[in-house]
């Protein structure tokens, strides 16, 4: 599979497949998925030469990252590139949401409850949750989730 490279301003190399997985499914997005196939599809992705993996811990409440991170459990770390996403922590202890109509929703996932937090603390805590639902010692691209009007709205700062 085609690979690509990139050099960080701070001189990080990152190698990457043209071609990645991105988790959003493996979340239960639409529709639920059973932990056997979410894992095999990972697993297939990699025996394929998929080296890029992309999630979040929005899909599925953080279901995703635990699947994604279960069938990448074998592969040496430095064969990936994995990105996740930071903006909303997950709270075990909360209440999932009702879904909204007309919004993209999450048929299942994990019970927890989604809280914005962009600061700089919430972006640290968000790293460390995902690290320890991917049962990952770092992430290789980490990006700022749904900052934007469609889901703050207009009169968001």
């Amino acid at each position: 599979m085609e690979s690509r490279r990139i050099t960080t301003r701070n001189g990080l190399d990152i190698a990457f497949t043209a071609v990645g997985l991105g988790t959003g499914p493996l979340g239960e997005l639409f529709s639920r998925l059973d932990e056997k196939t979410s894992i095999a599809t990972v697993e297939e992705a990699f025996a394929r030469g998929v080296r890029m993996f992309d999630t979040s811990p929005h899909y599925g409440c953080g279901i995703a990252e635990s699947r994604l991170g279960a069938g990448l459990r074998g592969v040496p770390r430095d064969e990936v590139v994995v990105s996740t996403k930071i903006g909303r922590i997950m709270d075990p202890l909360g209440e999932k949401p009702e879904p909204v109509p007309g919004v993209v929703a999450f048929a299942g996932g994990h019970p927890h409850a989604p809280r914005f937090d962009y600061s700089y603390d919430g972006a640290m805590r968000s790293i460390e949750h995902s690290l320890l639902r991917l049962g990952m010692d770092r992430l290789d691209i980490v990006l700022i989730h749904d900052c934007d009007r469609w889901t703050h709205g207009d009169e968001a700062p």
